[in-house]
């Protein structure tokens, strides 16, 4: 299940009593990094959870009541529940049952006012955020630090309109090139992913248009990372967020062109075809295949400027002895007799 306004208070409660699985625990701090307004409730519920730990086992609480009184408070912020009765009913820890737990949660969060929806309807948030997106055309956004970015298309950003004064943290979708403006008193952080890229002032390239996130340096250094996986990056290095191994690796940049949706621009220089096809398929949305191996490490040194696709193509074509076939699926086939050594 997804994380939505409708069910965060469900999953906070279940995951402040440990009870979430995997997948659920992944989703919640997902949804944390989404925005300061998100991890100031999560905070804030947490610091709740864990005062309400060391609350004396003498102490008594309607936890039926106060759930009852917190569903209410969702559904209508302009009534008051009533006051919850006191009975002689146990406080259940924080390893108890998970349906006591679930309730217990709930009461501690509404006692103090800091339930998800109790902030929602009855609060006026002074936080407000602003997004950015690109479509089918790449854009440059200025941020109020004076750092640029430059979105690939379909993709997006996301921020606190007082992100500057406090601290600088966006949320990423897709792709962007970043010249972050340096700020030694606030490190610039942008979330992705279920990752996290942190940076003084540099400049870089994130990809992550899937889970497998790729972070590329041209300047300064950067520090990529995953919960506990953390490593730093420097100028001309790349790092990949393997998903399904839910690994890091680190290695030299092989692809130059990796600006080039910014650029415009390609550059091979004695560039495998393998490479050069993986590069045009990325930046053009296209997917091109090679039909046999022996045209793989075929070798292309040429320099490409604001050229679209076609042309390119047609000019490996002449310069390799290729042959580009394009399918009824959109797709391109190149096909070919190898190349010698």
């Amino acid at each position: 299940m997804d994380i939505n306004n409708e069910n965060i208070d469900d999953f906070l409660a279940r995951y402040l009593a440990e009870e979430t699985d995997p997948d659920e625990t992944i989703e919640v701090e997902n949804w944390e990094k989404l925005s300061d307004e998100n991890r100031k409730v999560t905070r804030q519920s947490r610091a709740l959870w864990e005062g309400a730990a060391g609350i004396k086992p003498e102490q008594q609480v309607d936890t039926d009541a106060a759930w009852l009184k917190l569903k209410n408070q969702m559904n209508s912020s302009t009534e008051k529940a009533p006051t919850p009765a006191i009975e002689s009913k146990p406080l259940f820890s924080k390893k108890s049952n998970f349906g006591q737990i679930y309730k217990v949660a709930a009461s501690v969060l509404f006692a103090m006012g800091f339930g998800y929806f109790i902030y929602q309807f009855t609060q006026k948030s002074s936080t407000e955020f602003e997004t950015f997106s690109t479509a089918q055309l790449a854009t440059q956004k200025v941020l109020p630090d004076g750092t640029k970015i430059f979105l690939n298309k379909n993709s997006s950003i996301s921020f606190s309109k007082s992100y500057f004064s406090e601290n600088r943290e966006i949320t990423l979708t897709g792709e962007a090139f970043f010249d972050v403006f340096h700020d030694a008193k606030h490190p610039f952080v942008i979330h992705t992913q279920g990752t996290d890229v942190r940076v003084l002032g540099t400049s870089f390239n994130v990809r992550a248009y899937s889970q497998d996130v790729k972070v590329s340096v041209k300047t300064g250094k950067v520090q990529f990372s995953k919960k506990s996986k953390k490593i730093f990056l420097l100028k001309d290095d790349e790092a990949v967020l393997i998903a399904d191994t839910d690994s890091i690796v680190k290695s030299v940049m092989k692809d130059k062109n990796f600006m080039a949706y910014m650029t415009q621009t390609f550059n091979f220089e004695n560039t495998p075809l393998s490479q050069v096809v993986e590069t045009l398929s990325a930046n053009f949305d296209k997917k091109i295949i090679l039909k046999n191996n022996a045209t793989a490490n075929c070798k292309l040194t040429a320099t490409f400027e604001r050229e679209k696709l076609d042309k390119i193509l047609d000019l490996m074509s002449e310069s390799l002895s290729l042959k580009i076939e394009k399918k009824s699926d959109n797709s391109i086939v190149i096909e070919g007799n190898g190349c010698g050594e």
